[in-house]
């Protein structure tokens, strides 16, 4: 049957919608002009329905309504994607700070690898804007070619609808029955609008940091045959979770993959090309790819259903039924697994290689500390899923918010030596233009930054201050509260206090680092930031089993930005324990929290209680006081903790989004002697 067949009509002014969510079917095409209008295109050319909107419920149904169209050449080796925004109200020039206009990115992957990968992006508006985005060819090598010279875009404003007419020259990477990975993140600025409102193909955000989040073209000849598939994915019990995705592999031709969208009822259809498929779910975890907090307790089963797809009939595919399965069994200790007085580290070693495997995690770095020392260390994984490459001894992660102990501590050693005074407002040493029209940042102090009573966000939205890479940019911040009123978390009061002790010290806070840290506790694989000297350590984060491809910036950030890993980073807590290079009167103030959590507000164990102290999280528990800090980056998880007396503690790093889990099954085992909650 072919396509034309399969359409529906969903809108009065006969535009043919299809209904499924990818692949969008592209025919052969010679006849494209690129000028901003469509009407060139092919009979066959289907309009798809862009379904995730974001946007005010109120707002008019016809202010914005996008779609697109694909087509190519097979001569010329082009692809064609035709974008029409119905939208009442067009802003067609930059407005406002921030730059904001109406605009279209296309994301393209030629790769489409089922593990994963990077794609290019290309941003268009009228009025000649135009963008680009692609990654450094030392992550990805498939897309560092393109450039604006392989495309050809125009725009066109008719009425309501402003069409984006692009030519993408894929060259032999444009063959019929190979598919593309393509999706759109589409922009609608109304003028005095705050927000925006946005669109995009598939399901969920973050396109650009791995092609797994895209959808599909499917360049096809005239006569290839199609037809729907449908079928339904059902939980055979609670923890199961909703599926967003699943994805259909021909097993003939394996490299011939699609997903498609399943509904809220566990619903889905799509059109596929003759053959037979193996259908699973896209991700084989019981949450979705963006989640990493504890509390998910087990690992979806994938069981994998097929289906034969012919000619003249709609398939009703089996149903796909997904069972979980739980954590690995471990034998309940009546102490610490490493609190035991002497520790089983190969049941150790046992427990922490099968939570690793059961979470899916590439690659972990562990270091276990007894007595003072390290009695254990593992780098076990790889660094890369899709190149597999391993790890080693010298391997890197991002340390996250682990680097604000790191930072708590070199200002601390600063204070001892009456270079920074812990209660002085910051605004007296250095100003920051951004806040100091809310009086209540004259209250902003060291003391009140490294306890998170500033009242700063963590990432001020939308100002850009406080990432890695700026912090004097954005319009005016108010603060949340009152500054040393209530707890509130903020990487972007951490990266201000950073500019601060740049400033007092004439230095980078990456050499203050070197100088107050690195140096007296012993780090010497353990990096600040970012910088080419040690990209071939570095492991690549992941979103489940997906590398992630984002940025790496060489800017110092106080919040996050530290690259280390488990061994080294060992001789820093070791030397916490050991209460060395600071103060006892330092090290009471590190011990007693400044800030108190409420039970809301404490992410384990909400019945002891909590607090932050000077940089460190501080936890009471049944197993003593436990010392330590957590870090996120998304695709990079780490904790490091210690129980303050004993000498016991771990450090423990996980390049993908699981590794809160991992570590918070790894704290209970080795500090409680169980993995129950």
């Amino acid at each position: 049957m072919r396509l034309v067949a399969l359409f529906v009509f969903l809108f009065s002014s006969g535009i043919l919608y299809a209904q499924q969510s990818s692949p969008a079917i592209a025919y052969p095409t010679t006849d494209i002009v690129v000028d901003g209008n469509l009407n060139d295109w092919p009979k066959n050319a289907t309009s798809y329905k862009l379904t995730y909107v974001f946007d005010d419920p109120n707002r008019p149904a016809d202010d914005f309504a996008p779609s697109f169209r694909v087509a190519y050449d097979s001569k010329g080796k082009h692809l064609f994607v035709g974008v029409e925004v119905i939208d009442d109200d067009h802003l067609s020039v930059a407005v406002g700070e921030e730059g904001n206009r109406d605009t279209v990115t296309l994301y393209v992957d030629l790769q489409h690898d089922t593990k994963g990968g990077a794609n290019v992006l290309f941003t268009a508006g009228d009025e000649g804007y135009t963008d680009i985005f692609k990654r450094s060819p030392d992550f990805d090598g498939v897309h560092a070619d393109f450039d604006w010279e392989d495309v050809t875009v125009a725009v066109k404003r008719m009425g309501k609808v402003t069409t984006y007419e692009w030519q993408i020259a894929l060259g032999d990477d444009l063959r019929p029955m190979h598919p593309i990975g393509i999706d759109f993140f589409i922009s609608d600025r109304d003028m005095g609008e705050e927000e925006a409102a946005l669109a995009i193909w598939t399901p969920q955000f973050g396109k650009s940091l791995g092609a797994i989040r895209l959808g599909e073209v499917l360049p096809v000849s005239e006569d290839t045959d199609l037809d729907w598939v449908e079928g339904r994915v059902t939980a055979a019990d609670t923890l199961v979770g909703p599926i967003e995705r699943i994805k259909f592999v021909n097993k003939r031709h394996p490299e011939r993959w699609f997903q498609t969208a399943v509904d809220s009822t566990g619903y889905y259809k799509t059109i596929l090309p003759e053959g037979t498929y193996t259908v699973s779910p896209t991700y084989d975890l019981n949450l979705d790819l963006f989640s990493g907090s504890h509390g998910h307790e087990t690992r979806r089963i994938t069981p994998i259903a097929e289906v034969k797809v012919q000619v003249g009939k709609t398939e009703k595919a089996p149903d796909l039924v997904l069972k979980t399965i739980a954590k690995p069994k471990f034998e309940t200790l009546s102490e610490g697994a490493l609190r035991a007085k002497k520790p089983d580290l190969k049941e150790i070693d046992r427990f922490i290689k099968e939570h690793q495997d059961y979470y899916g995690i590439p690659g972990v770095s562990i270091a276990l500390i007894k007595d003072g020392e390290v009695v254990y260390n593992l780098n076990r994984g790889v660094k890369h899923r899709i190149t597999g490459e391993k790890l080693t001894n010298e391997s890197l992660y991002e340390g996250a918010s682990t680097t604000k102990t790191l930072f708590a501590v070199m200002v601390l050693r600063l204070v001892e030596r009456g270079i920074i005074d812990l209660d002085k407002p910051l605004l007296e040493y250095l100003p920051f233009p951004l806040i100091e029209k809310d009086e209540r940042s004259k209250l902003i102090t060291a003391r009140i930054v490294l306890n998170h009573q500033s009242g700063l966000s963590n990432w001020p939205y939308p100002s850009k201050f406080g990432g890695p890479g700026g912090w004097m940019n954005g319009p005016d911040i108010t603060l949340n509260f009152e500054p040393g009123s209530e707890f509130g978390y903020s990487g972007a009061a951490y990266n201000y206090l950073g500019r601060v002790v740049a400033h007092l010290t004439g230095k980078s806070v990456s050499q203050v680092f070197k100088e107050e840290v690195a140096i007296p506790f012993g780090l010497k694989n353990t990096h600040f930031t970012y910088d080419r000297s040690i990209l071939d350590q570095l492991a690549t984060g992941h979103y489940h089993a997906f590398p992630s491809y984002k940025e790496r910036t060489d800017v110092d950030s106080p919040a996050s930005s530290v690259m280390t890993e488990a061994m080294d980073f060992s001789n820093f807590v070791i030397g916490l324990m050991k209460e060395e290079h600071m103060s006892q009167a330092t090290y009471e103030s590190i011990y007693t929290p400044y800030t108190k959590l409420t039970s809301e507000q404490r992410m384990y164990d909400p019945e002891y209680p909590q607090g932050v102290a000077n940089g460190f999280f501080v936890q009471e528990t049944p197993d003593g006081k436990i010392i330590g800090h957590g870090g996120n980056n998304g695709d990079f998880n780490c904790k490091y903790a210690y129980i303050l007396g004993e000498q016991v503690g771990y450090v423990a790093f996980a390049n993908n989004n699981l590794g809160e889990d991992f570590v918070r099954d790894l704290e209970l085992f080795l500090f409680r002697g169980t993995t129950e909650e």
